[in-house]
C-alpha cells in the first residue's frame, strides 16, 4: 500500500532538525553518468563533500526550552589507499581517488510497478574531527567527544514493488542488503585486504588511538545476496545459502520507518585493537615503528534473526514528574525511538576470539526458553540530547517500577526469588550538564547458546561441544548520559553516568522463563548449573573513558555493582518450580569511591591475550554523597539457606583496598607446546589480588555475622593472592 514520501521519514522519523553546511560537488567529481537499461552514475572524487567549516547538526526540540543540539564539525568523505595513510595533522595526507557508481532502474512486477537501486564504493574515509554539543542556549561545550574516522568499501542493493517505502508488516516485496569492507577467508587470516576500520582517538595527532579493525558488516533481507553471509568469518559460521534467506517488507506510516522480515541476515566481524603511540599521521592501518597496533579480541555476529521487525519513530526523553507508561508514552520530547524484535535462528553464532584470530569460540544453536515469545526483545532505546536535570527519571531496584521515588517504595512486585527486599530502593542519575541520552526500558534477552566449536586455526583443528552459555536477561532497564570531555576537564574524551539493571520479577511454573539467568548448560542431558532468577546492578557517576599509552581506561569516583540470584540448577528447558533445585541465596554489593580498570594487550610465547589491572577502594559511598549508594555496611557478600533466609552468613561493612594486577584472559592453542604441553586447547583465567598496604592503600576490613548477629571483626593489613583457572576439554 501508498506511504508517505522519504522526506517525512527522515524528517518526522528522527523527530529533528538537521541543518547542513557543505561543499558544493564540482563538474569534475561526475565522472559518468549513462541512461539505457535504468539509469548509472558514477562519481570519482577525493573530497565528495564536506571541509574544515562543514557542520552537521542534530537538534531535536528546536525552538523550545528542552533544544539541545549534537554537532559534527568538518565532516569529510574522502579517498584513501587500500591501507590508508592517515589524515596527517591538515587533513590534507589522503590519498584517493574513491569512486561510487549507483544505478537506478525501473521496471514492473507484472502489473505492478518496481524500483531497484543498486550501489557500491570503493575504498572511503569518513572523516569527523570533532563532535560537540550545544545547549538550550546555542553555547557549544568547552570540550568534544573526540575524533572519528571510519575507512571502508561497500555495496547497497535495494529493490521495493509499488514505491519507494511502500509495504506492510512482514511483506515479502522489498529486498534490501548492505555490506561494508570485505569478508574474511576465516578469522585466522592476517593477509591485508579491503577490510573497514573505525578510528577514534581523544587528543591531537600521536594520541592513542582504539580501532574497530578488520571489521566486516553483512546485513539484510534479499535472496539474491546471500551467498555473501557464508563468507564472513569462523569454520562455523559460514554455511549460510542463498536459500536461508528472504525478503521482506521497508515501509513508512503515521508510527515511523518500519523494516520487517521472516530471516533477517546479521553478519558483522572484527577486532578491537589499540594503538598506544601513533606516527605523526595517525588514523592508518601501518604497524611499523610506533605505530604498533595492539589487538585486544576479536568478536562477531553471525548468521540470521527469524521473524525480525524494526520500528524507528519519533519520541525522545519523556518528562521526570512522572512514572513511565511503556502502552502510553505521552509527554516525549522530539528524539529518536527503536522497537526491535526477533528470533534467533539456529545458525546464529556470537563469536569471540583472541586478538590474532588464531583462536575463535563461537557460541551457536540458540533456542528460547520454553514459553519465550522473543529471543531479543527491545521495546523502547530511546536517544536523545538532554539539557542538565533533563532526565527521564530513576530505576527501581528490587521492584517492578520506574520513574518517581515513591511508585518503587509503595510497588507490591518484588524480586521472585524472595531472597530480596520486600520494597524497592529508587536510584536516579540526573544529567549534569548537556548530554547524548539513551534510555533502555523493558528490554529482554530469552534465547541462550547450546553449542561450543573451537576454531583452533594454528593447529588447523576444529572441536565442537555440546554445552551452552546461558546469559538471560529479564526486565533490562537504564539510563546512560555520555558528557564530551574527560573528567578533569582538561580535554576531549567521554565521561559516563550510568544506570543499568536486569532483574527478575516473573513468578510462573518455569523458573527461568523472563527472568536473569547465568548458567552453564550440558546439552547433552539438558542439565544447567549457576546462578539463576538473578539480579545485577552497575551503576557509575562520572565514569570517565579515558584512551591511555598503558591502554583503555574507566574511572570512576562513584560507583556500585550488585549482584543477587539463587545458586542452584536442574533439566534446564523443562524445568518446572519442582525439579528447579535450590542450594543458597547469594547476594553481593560492592561500592567504591576510587575506582578503575585498564584494557591493554599482553604477549606470552608470541601470542596475544586480553590483559587486565584494576583498582577499588571499598568504601559506603553515600557517605560523599552518592545517589546510587546502599547506605550503611555498604559493601557485603552474603550467603543464605533458600528455606530459611534469615539464617545467612554474611561479611558485612567490607572496607579497604584492592588492586587487580596480571589480569590474563588467554584462549590457548594445542599448538602452543609451553602452555599446552598435553595438545589441548584451554581458556585460562588468571590474576593477582593485593589488598591493604600491599594495594597501596588502607587494611581490608569486615565484620562477620551470622543471622544478622555479629560474631567477630577481621582484618588482613596487606597480602596478596595468586590465582589461575584452567578450562579445557576432557580429551
Amino acid at each position: 500500500m501508498k506511504r508517505s514520501g522519504f522526506v517525512w521519514c527522515v524528517l518526522g522519523v528522527l523527530g529533528a532538525s538537521p541543518v547542513f553546511a557543505m561543499q558544493a560537488i564540482s563538474d569534475t567529481d561526475l565522472a559518468a553518468t549513462t541512461g539505457q537499461s535504468g539509469l548509472t552514475y558514477v562519481t570519482s572524487s577525493n573530497t565528495l563533500l564536506g571541509g574544515s567549516s562543514s557542520v552537521l547538526q542534530w537538534n531535536p526540540d528546536a525552538g523550545n526550552s528542552n533544544s539541545a543540539t549534537l554537532e559534527v564539525q568538518g565532516l569529510q568523505f574522502n579517498g584513501i589507499g587500500g591501507q590508508g595513510v592517515g589524515i596527517g595533522a591538515s587533513g590534507s595526507s589522503l590519498s584517493g581517488p574513491f569512486s561510487v557508481t549507483t544505478n537506478f532502474d525501473v521496471g514492473s512486477n507484472g502489473s505492478t510497478p518496481a524500483l531497484a537501486i543498486n550501489s557500491s564504493w570503493t575504498q572511503t574515509r569518513v572523516l569527523v574531527p570533532t563532535v560537540l554539543l550545544l545547549n538550550a542556549s546555542g553555547t557549544a561545550s568547552t570540550y568534544g567527544y573526540g575524533s572519528v574516522a571510519m575507512d571502508s568499501s561497500g555495496s547497497l542493493n535495494f529493490t521495493n514493488v509499488g514505491g519507494l517505502l511502500n509495504g506492510s508488516k512482514m511483506s515479502p516485496s522489498t529486498q534490501l542488503y548492505l555490506t561494508l569492507g570485505s569478508p574474511q577467508i576465516g578469522m585466522g587470516n592476517t593477509a591485508p585486504g579491503s577490510y573497514g576500520q573505525i578510528y577514534y582517538r581523544q587528543g591531537g595527532v600521536g594520541s592513542p588511538e582504539m580501532i574497530i579493525d578488520k571489521l566486516y558488516m553483512a546485513t539484510g533481507f534479499n535472496p539474491q545476496v546471500g551467498g555473501v553471509f557464508g563468507a564472513c568469518g569462523t569454520t562455523t559460521s559460514c554455511g549460510g545459502t542463498a536459500a536461508g534467506l528472504a525478503a521482506g517488507g521497508f515501509a513508512s506510516g503515521s508510527t515511523g520507518l518500519y523494516l520487517g522480515s521472516p530471516k533477517l541476515d546479521f553478519n558483522m566481524t572484527y577486532v578491537l585493537a589499540y594503538r598506544p603511540s601513533p606516527s605523526s599521521t595517525g588514523f592508518t592501518t601501518a604497524t611499523s615503528g610506533s605505530d604498533v597496533i595492539e589487538n585486544l579480541g576479536t568478536f562477531g555476529w553471525t548468521g540470521s534473526f527469524d521473524n525480525a521487525e524494526l520500528l524507528l519513530s519519533s519520541g525522545g526523553m519523556w518528562a521526570d514528574t512522572g512514572a513511565y507508561d511503556p502502552l502510553n508514552p505521552s509527554g516525549r520530547s522530539q528524539g529518536l525511538n527503536i522497537d526491535f524484535h526477533a528470533n534467533y535462528d539456529p545458525n546464529f553464532n556470537w563469536v569471540i576470539g583472541d586478538g590474532s584470530g588464531q583462536e575463535v569460540l563461537d557460541f551457536g544453536g540458540w533456542k528460547n526458553l520454553t514459553g519465550a515469545t522473543w529471543g531479543l526483545n527491545v521495546p523502547n532505546l530511546t536517544m536523545d540530547v538532554v539539557n542538565a536535570n533533563q532526565g527521564v527519571g530513576g530505576l527501581c531496584w528490587g521492584a517492578q517500577s520506574y520513574g518517581v521515588a515513591s511508585g518503587c517504595t509503595g510497588s507490591t512486585t518484588t524480586w521472585v526469588n524472595g531472597g530480596g527486599s520486600t520494597s524497592g530502593s529508587y536510584l536516579d542519575l540526573e544529567p549534569t550538564s548537556t548530554a547524548l541520552g539513551l534510555a533502555i526500558r523493558d528490554m529482554s534477552l530469552q534465547a541462550y547458546s547450546t553449542t561450543v566449536t573451537l576454531s583452533d586455526y594454528l593447529a588447523n583443528s576444529t572441536r565442537s561441544f555440546n554445552w551452552g552459555l546461558m546469559y538471560t536477561l529479564g526486565q533490562v532497564d537504564g539510563n546512560l548520559y555520555l558528557y564530551p570531555g574527560n573528567s578533569t576537564g582538561t580535554g576531549n574524551g567521554l565521561t559516563a553516568d550510568v544506570l543499568f539493571m536486569s532483574q527478575s520479577f516473573a513468578n510462573n511454573a518455569y523458573p527461568l522463563l523472563n527472568n536473569t539467568n547465568f548458567m552453564i548448560v550440558d546439552t547433552n542431558t539438558n542439565l544447567g548449573f549457576g546462578l539463576a532468577q538473578a539480579n545485577l546492578l552497575l551503576a557509575a557517576h562520572q565514569l570517565a573513558i579515558n584512551l591511555t599509552t598503558a591502554g583503555i581506561q574507566l574511572s570512576s569516583p562513584d560507583m556500585r555493582m550488585e549482584v543477587q540470584g539463587v545458586l542452584g540448577g536442574g533439566p534446564v528447558y523443562s524445568m518446572t518450580s519442582s525439579s528447579f533445585e535450590k542450594m543458597m541465596y547469594v547476594d553481593v554489593n560492592l561500592e567504591s569511591n576510587n575506582f578503575s580498570l585498564t584494557l591493554s594487550q599482553g604477549t606470552q610465547n608470541g601470542l596475544p591475550y586480553l590483559a587486565y589491572t584494576g583498582h577499588m577502594t571499598l568504601a559506603d559511598t553515600t557517605q560523599t554523597g552518592s545517589t546510587i549508594g546502599v547506605g550503611g555496611n555498604a559493601n557485603y557478600i552474603s550467603l543464605a539457606e533458600p528455606s530459611d533466609p534469615g539464617a545467612s552468613f554474611m561479611l558485612s561493612n567490607i572496607t579497604g583496598d584492592i588492586n587487580v594486577v596480571n589480569g590474563q584472559i588467554f584462549l590457548i592453542s594445542a599448538a602452543d607446546t609451553v602452555d599446552a604441553p598435553d595438545g589441548i586447547p584451554r581458556l585460562q583465567l588468571a590474576n593477582t589480588i593485593q589488598v591493604g598496604s600491599t594495594a597501596g592503600g588502607q587494611a581490608l576490613t569486615a565484620d562477620v555475622k551470622f543471622g544478622g548477629a555479629q560474631l567477630a571483626t577481621i582484618a588482613i593489613p596487606s597480602g596478596q593472592i595468586y590465582s589461575s583457572i584452567m578450562l579445557k576439554p576432557q580429551h
